[in-house]
């Protein structure tokens, strides 16, 4: 009933992901991102097709130690190259 929360469908996409336990502070999320940046670069059959993202699943009442989230980056397989 709330206007400000928006409800969208999107296309299905493929992610590299991490699970990340704790705290959702920001600073914290952008160290798996580099994680994630990381494992991209040792992968070169993926690229990122996407800005990262943060699914948060616990509400503000639990306790930090106890909160789950995903860190993720959309990829798509790298471009074929035919070796010109």
């Amino acid at each position: 009933a709330d206007p400000a929360v928006v409800v969208e469908d999107v296309p299905e996409t493929t992610v590299v992901s991490l699970g990340v336990r704790g705290s959702y502070r920001e600073e914290r999320f952008a160290e798996f991102v580099d994680t994630l940046e990381a494992w991209l670069a040792e992968h070169p059959e993926w690229v990122a097709a996407g800005p990262p993202r943060t699914l948060a699943y616990n509400s503000p009442f639990v306790p930090g130690m106890l909160k789950y989230a995903e860190v993720q980056i959309p990829v798509a397989p790298a471009p074929v190259r035919d070796g010109r």
